[in-house]
C-alpha cells in the first residue's frame, strides 16, 4: 500500500508551488492522485464580531469585499494547478480513472478551511500543506492533531524527490512510532534509510525500530547524536540536512502542544527551521 490518495491544501498564495512539488512528489512512486483542496470561506465570519457597531450598509462592504478576494484566491489557486499539471503532463481530472498514473483534480468546497481539509482527510493516505505563519499555521497545527493522517510539510525550496534519503528522528516514544509506520510506504521507496536518535535514548529502542523496518523489507543505518547544548529537534535538523536528507520523518507534539509552545519544543524546531520536507505524525 503507498500514499494513492493525497491531498494538497492550497491557498491561492505563494505557497501553493511549494505544495504541489511536494504533492506530486509523494504521488511519483504511488502514481497516487492529487486533490488540490481551496476552502472558500464563508465570507460574513469577515466581520468583526466586537467593536464600535456598524452600519447595514458597512457589513454589506466587508461582505462583499471578503468574497471578491475569496473567488480571487481561488482562480489563483486553480491555475496553479493547472500549470503544474501541464509543465509536468499529467491530466487533470474530476476524478482518478487510471491508478497505474499520475493524476490531479481541483475541488473548491465552501466551509472554514481546517474543518474543510479535515473532513476531506479522512479518506486520504497523506495531506500536504505548508507550515507558514497566519491561517496556514493554524491549519496545519488542526491537520496534524486532530486527522490521524500523517502530514507532510512542504518546505519552501521545490522538492522533485522524496526517496533518495529518508532520515527518522527515534525517541522510543509513542508519537515517533506512529510516524515510522506512517511513512513505511515511503520508507520502503527509498535509496537510502536512517534512523536517528538524539541523547539519552536507550540504544536497544533505537535496534528495535531498525529490526521493525527489516521486517518490512527496509534496512535502515542508525546514528546517535549529541545535542551538544542544543535541543534535539535542532541536533536532528542539523544531521540530518548535512547528510543530504530529502525528507525527514519525526513525531509532531509528542508532548503537550500547550507545553511546546510556551516552552518550546522539537515540533517547533522541526517546523520552523527545517529546509527539507518534513513528514509528521501526532
Amino acid at each position: 500500500m503507498g500514499y494513492k490518495a493525497i491531498i494538497a491544501a492550497i491557498n491561492g498564495g505563494p505557497d501553493d508551488k511549494a505544495v504541489l512539488d511536494a504533492a506530486f512528489a509523494a504521488a511519483w512512486p504511488f502514481q497516487g492522485h492529487v486533490t488540490a483542496v481551496f476552502a472558500y470561506p464563508d465570507p460574513r465570519t469577515a466581520v468583526p464580531t466586537m467593536g464600535a457597531p456598524m452600519t447595514p450598509e458597512v457589513v454589506q462592504q466587508v461582505i462583499d469585499a471578503a468574497e471578491m478576494l475569496a473567488r480571487k484566491e481561488s482562480d489563483r489557486a486553480r491555475s496553479a494547478i493547472r500549470a503544474f499539471a501541464a509543465a509536468h503532463n499529467v491530466e487533470l481530472d474530476a476524478k482518478p480513472r487510471d491508478p497505474s498514473h499520475v493524476s490531479c483534480s481541483f475541488r473548491t468546497l465552501f466551509g472554514q478551511p481546517a474543518a474543510v481539509l479535515l473532513t476531506e482527510s479522512r479518506l486520504s493516505d497523506l495531506v500536504v500543506t505548508s507550515a507558514a505563519a497566519g491561517d496556514a499555521h493554524a491549519v496545519f497545527l488542526e491537520l496534524l492533531t486532530k486527522s490521524h493522517r500523517p502530514i507532510l510539510l512542504a518546505p519552501e525550496a521545490p522538492v522533485s524527490d522524496l526517496t533518495a534519503h529518508c532520515a527518522i528522528g527515534w525517541d522510543g516514544g509513542a508519537v515517533a512510532a506512529h510516524a515510522l509506520r506512517a511513512a513505511l510506504p515511503l520508507l520502503k521507496k527509498s535509496q537510502r534509510v536512517t534512523l536517528y536518535t538524539v541523547g539519552a535514548t536507550h540504544k536497544s529502542t533505537l535496534e528495535a525500530a531498525r529490526d521493525y523496518l527489516r521486517l518490512h523489507g527496509v534496512e535502515a543505518g542508525m546514528r546517535e547524536l549529541d545535542a551538544h547544548g542544543t535541543s534535539a529537534g535542532l541536533a536532528l535538523l542539523r544531521s540530518a540536512e548535512t547528510d543530504g536528507a530529502s525528507v525527514i520523518v519525526a513525531g509532531g507534539y509528542g508532548h503537550s502542544r500547550i507545553g511546546e509552545t510556551l516552552f518550546g519544543g522539537n515540533t517547533i524546531d522541526l517546523t520552523s527551521y527545517a529546509r527539507v520536507p518534513l513528514l509528521l505524525m501526532h
